[in-house]
C-alpha cells in the first residue's frame, strides 16, 4: 500500500473525548492506516492510502460530527495545510472556516495566524458573556423567586441572558447537537445540557409561575446559572489557550529561524528568491548578519557562523571552503558563497521541527489510558446527574425539585473532563520544549516516559565515547613488495567509505581519484573490498585479514606491537598478501568520564560495545570509567546482546552514532543517537543529542523523571478534583445533615479553575532546575 502521512488542523476539538471521537471516526474509513490526534495543538496526523481515501472524504466524515478538518486544497493530499481559519477557539466554537490566504507551503505561519484569530474570537465571546452575565447575576440577587411585583426584573434577566446563550454559548449547543445525532457526547454535551436545562426551566417558571403556585410552591428562575456557567467556562478556556500558547512557544520559535528569502547567484548576477524556490546545486550568496537559508557547503569565502541553536556552543565557528553550513545558523562575519545540498523538508532544521511536531502528536501509555477513561466519562456523568435529580425527588419530594435540578445541573457542569484530558499532553509539550532548549530532541512521548526507566545504558565507542575524528600515524607499515600504485589503490578504496577510520587514512595518504574503483562492497564489522584499476584489494581490521586467509608476519607484528596501546590498525592487501597497515587512534570525549560517573550515581548499569579490537576497547573503557565492555562485536552481535539484556528484564538504552549501530538502536527500549552521527542512526533512534555532549544524557533522564512526576501529579489532581467535587455538587452532604448545595455558577468556576490549574502546573516544569 502506497501510504502518505499528513497533519491538518481540526476545529471543534477541546477534550480527550473529542480526540477519541475523531480517531474512531477516521479509523472507520477505508484506506486509513493510523490516526493520531494532538489535543494540545488541535491537529490530527493521518497515515492513509491516497488511492483509497482523500482528505476531503475525511473532512466530510468529521463535519458530520461538527468537527472541521481544515484543508487548503482538499484534493491535493501531498500538500497538507495547517490553516486553522475558524473564527474561535475549538473549545468555544464550531463555526465554518474561511479560506486562508497563507500559502500551503508555509503551514506553521498559517497555524499561528489562525490561532490568533481563534483567540481573538474567543476573547470577544468571553467579553460579551461577562457584559451580560454580571447584570443577570445582580438581578438574581434581588429576585430569585417570580412574583407579580418582580416579574419584570426576571424578564429583564431573561433578555440579558439571550446574548450569552445565542452568541457566546452557541458553539456548545451546535456541537452537542451534532454529537448527539451521531450517538456521541463530549464536554459540549455537559455544558449544553447544564445551561440549557437551567435556562429552559427558568423560562418555564417565568411564563408559567401558576404551575408552581397552584401546588403551594414558589416559582424560581436560574438565568444567572446559565449565563455565569458559560462565562466561567469561556474564561477558563481563554486562560487555558493563553497558557497553551506559552507552552508551545519554545517549539514554535524554531520555525522562525529559517529565512524567507535567499540570494541566488545566476550567471554572475545576484537575485533574491523565496527559499522554497531553492533547489540542490544552486549557488547562493550569504552576507554578514544573514541567516543561512538551506543546508550546504561553502564554495568560496571564509566566515564565522553561529551554530549554537544546533550545538549549544556559545562561540561562532570558523568556516572556510568545503565546510558544511546549516539552515537557520547565523553568518556573523564575512560573506561567502555556498552550494545548496539539502533544501525544504530535508534540512536539519526542518527535520528537527518535524521530529518535535511528531513527538507532540504522539501519545504515551498513560495518555492512552486516560483517553480510554474519558471515552465513557461523559455518559457516566450524565447518568450521575439523572440519579442526583431522582434521589432528591425521592428524599425531598416535589418541593425538592428545584433544589434537585440545581444539583443535577451542577454535577454536569463540574464534571467537564478538560483537566483530565489536558493533564498528560500539556506536560508533554512543555517537556519537549524544555528538551529542545537543552539540545535533546525526543521523537515520541513513549521514549520520554521510558527514558528514566532505563537501567542499562549501552554505549558504542567510536564517535560516541570518542570524538569520532581519528588521526592516522605518519609511520606507515609497507611490505617490501608494496608499490606506489598499491598505495594509491589503498587511498582510492578508502575514499569510497564514509567510516571515520577511512577518513583518517585518506587524510594521511591523500586522494587518488584517477584510479577506477568498481565492485565496491562494505563488509560490516570487518572492512571493505573492491576492484581498483582492475585488481582486487581489501582494507579492514584483523578479522578481515583472517577472512582472507592471511596472517601478520613477524615484521608486521613487531610494527603493530610498537604502537600506542589502544591504537587501531587498518590493514590493506590483495588476494595473496598484506601490503600495508596504518595505525589510527581516536581521543576520548572530554566529558565522557563525567557523564558515565553521573549515570552510575543514578544507579544505571553502563556497558560499552565496540567492533574495535580489545586493546583499543580496553583503553577507552578505562578512561571513561566503564567496567563492563565487549570488543570485536559485529552489528548483529550488538543486537543480540541488547535482546539478551531485555530478555533478562533490563530496560535498555542504546547510545550510538553510526550505521553499524542502527540495528541495536532499533532493538533497544530507547535508542539515543548523537546529533552529528549518520542519518540512518538519527532516523532509527527515538532520542537525539544534538551537540554530542554526553553530559546531556543524565539531564535527559532527569527531564524524563520530571515528565512522569508532573503527569502523575496532574492526573492525580484531575481525578481527585472529580472524586471530591461531584459528590459535593450532587448534595451528598445533605444526607448527613449538612445543608450545603453547590450552585451551578460556583460549579462552573471550579471546573474552569481545575483546567487552568492543570496547565499552570505543567508550565512550572519550565522553571524546575535540571
Amino acid at each position: 500500500m502506497n501510504t502518505q502521512k499528513n497533519t491538518w488542523p481540526v476545529q471543534g476539538m477541546h477534550c480527550a473525548v473529542c480526540a477519541s471521537n475523531i480517531e474512531k471516526t477516521l479509523r472507520r474509513l477505508d484506506g486509513i492506516e493510523d490516526v493520531s490526534v494532538d489535543l494540545f495543538s488541535n491537529t490530527v496526523t493521518v497515515t492513509y492510502d491516497p488511492s483509497v481515501v482523500t482528505p476531503s472524504a475525511m473532512a466530510d466524515s468529521l463535519a458530520r460530527l461538527s468537527f472541521e478538518l481544515v484543508l487548503d486544497s482538499p484534493e491535493v493530499p501531498q500538500q497538507p495545510v495547517a490553516d486553522n481559519s475558524s473564527d474561535v477557539a475549538c473549545e468555544a466554537c464550531q463555526t465554518s472556516a474561511s479560506p486562508s490566504s497563507a500559502p500551503a507551503d508555509e503551514p506553521v505561519d498559517a497555524v499561528a495566524m489562525a490561532e490568533k484569530r481563534r483567540f481573538r474570537s474567543l476573547l470577544a465571546r468571553t467579553i460579551v458573556a461577562w457584559i451580560f452575565a454580571i447584570p443577570v447575576m445582580i438581578i438574581s440577587m434581588k429576585c430569585h423567586v417570580v412574583t407579580s411585583e418582580t416579574w419584570w426584573l426576571s424578564g429583564l434577566a431573561l433578555v440579558a441572558t439571550l446574548p450569552v446563550i445565542f452568541y457566546s454559548g452557541f458553539p456548545f449547543y451546535r456541537s452537542a447537537f451534532f454529537q448527539a445525532i451521531h450517538g456521541r457526547c463530549n464536554m459540549d454535551t455537559l455544558v449544553a445540557l447544564s445551561t440549557g436545562v437551567s435556562f429552559l426551566f427558568s423560562v418555564f417558571s417565568l411564563y408559567n409561575p401558576f404551575f408552581f403556585w397552584r401546588r403551594g410552591l414558589e416559582s424560581f428562575v436560574y438565568f444567572e446559572a446559565s449565563a455565569m456557567v458559560i462565562a466561567f467556562v469561556l474564561t477558563g478556556k481563554l486562560i487555558e489557550e493563553h497558557a497553551k500558547r506559552r507552552a508551545v512557544s519554545s517549539i514554535r520559535a524554531l520555525t522562525a529561524l529559517t529565512p524567507r528569502t535567499a540570494c541566488v547567484v545566476r550567471d554572475g548576477r545576484e537575485e533574491s528568491v523565496p527559499v522554497k524556490s531553492v533547489t540542490p546545486g544552486m549557488e547562493l550568496l550569504v552576507r554578514p548578519g544573514e541567516k543561512i537559508p538551506v543546508d550546504g557547503h561553502i564554495l568560496s569565502g571564509t566566515s564565522t557562523v553561529d551554530e549554537s541553536m544546533f550545538t549549544g556552543e556559545p562561540l561562532p565557528v570558523d568556516k572556510t571552503d568545503g565546510d558544511k553550513v546549516l539552515a537557520g545558523a547565523v553568518n556573523t562575519d564575512g560573506a561567502f558563497r555556498m552550494v545548496a545540498d539539502k533544501v525544504g523538508a530535508d534540512t536539519l532544521l526542518s527535520q528537527i521541527i518535524s521530529m518535535v511536531a511528531q513527538a507532540q502528536a504522539s501519545k504515551s501509555p498513560v495518555q492512552r489510558t486516560v483517553d480510554r477513561v474519558s471515552s465513557f466519562f461523559v455518559p457516566v456523568v450524565i447518568l450521575l446527574s439523572v440519579v442526583t435529580l431522582v434521589v432528591w425527588l425521592y428524599v425531598g419530594g416535589t418541593p425538592a425539585f428545584a433544589r434537585g435540578l440545581l444539583s443535577a445541573v451542577s454535577v454536569l457542569v463540574i464534571s467537564c473532563p478538560c483537566a483530565l484530558g489536558l493533564a498528560a499532553p500539556t506536560v508533554l509539550v512543555v517537556s519537549l520544549g524544555r528538551g529542545a532548549r537543552m539540545h535533546v530532541l525526543v521523537k515520541n512521548a513513549e521514549a520520554l516516559e521510558q527514558l528514566n526507566k532505563c537501567n542499562t545504558f549501552v554505549f558504542d565507542k567510536t564517535g560516541t565515547l570518542t570524538l569520532g575524528t581519528p588521526t592516522a600515524d605518519a609511520d606507515i607499515y609497507r611490505s617490501q613488495s608494496t608499490t606506489d600504485s598499491d598505495m594509491h589503490a589503498f587511498s582510492a578504496l578508502e575514499s569510497m567509505s564514509g567510516h571515520p577510520l577511512s577518513k583518517a587514512v585518506i587524510a594521511l595518504l591523500g586522494r587518488h581519484s584517477d584510479i577506477e574503483v568498481s565492485g565496491y562492497e562494505n563488509i560490516p564489522g570487518r572492512g571493505v573490498k573492491a576492484l581498483c584499476g582492475g585488481k582486487l584489494y581489501w582494507a579492514g581490521n584483523a578479522r578481515m585479514m583472517a577472512d582472507r586467509g592471511l596472517a601478520a608476519g613477524s615484521e608486521l607484528s613487531s610494527w603493530s606491537e610498537s604502537r600506542r596501546p589502544g591504537t587501531g590498525i587498518v590493514y590493506f592487501g590483495n588476494e595473496s598478501s598484506v601490503l600495508a597497515a596504518v595505525a589510527v587512534s581516536d581521543s576520548i570525549r572530554p566529558e565522557a568520564s563525567e557523564a558515565v560517573t553521573q549515570l552510575k550515581s543514578m544507579g544505571k548499569r553502563v556497558v560499552m560495545l565496540t567492533g574495535d579490537a580489545e586493546p583499543a576497547a580496553s583503553l577507552v573503557a578505562s578512561e571513561a570509567g566503564i567496567d563492563e565492555w565487549r570488543a570485536s562485536m559485529l552489528p548483529g552481535e550488538k543486537d543480540d546482546y541488547i535482546s539478551e539484556c531485555r530478555t533478562h528484564g533490563d530496560v535498555v538504552a542504546m547510545v550510538g552514532d553510526g550505521i553499524n549501530d542502527s540495528q541495536a538502536l532499533a532493538r533497544a527500549d530507547v535508542g539515543i543517537a548523537m546529533g552529528r552521527g549518520t542519518d540512518v542512526a538519527n532516523e532509527v533512534a527515538s532520542v537525539t543529542v544534538m551537540n554530542d555532549d554526553l553530559r546531556l544524557l543524565p539531564r535527559a533522564l532527569k527531564l524524563s523523571a520530571l515528565y512522569r512526576r508532573f503527569v502523575r501529579m496532574g492526573l492525580f489532581w484531575a481525578f481527585a478534583y472529580n472524586a471530591l467535587c461531584i459528590p459535593l455538587a450532587a448534595g451528598v452532604l445533605n444526607l448527613f445533615g449538612i445543608n450545603v448545595t453547590m450552585n451551578p455558577m460556583y460549579a462552573s468556576a471550579c471546573m474552569a479553575l481545575s483546567s487552568v490549574s492543570v496547565v499552570l502546573n505543567a508550565l512550572r516544569l519550565n522553571y524546575v532546575k535540571i
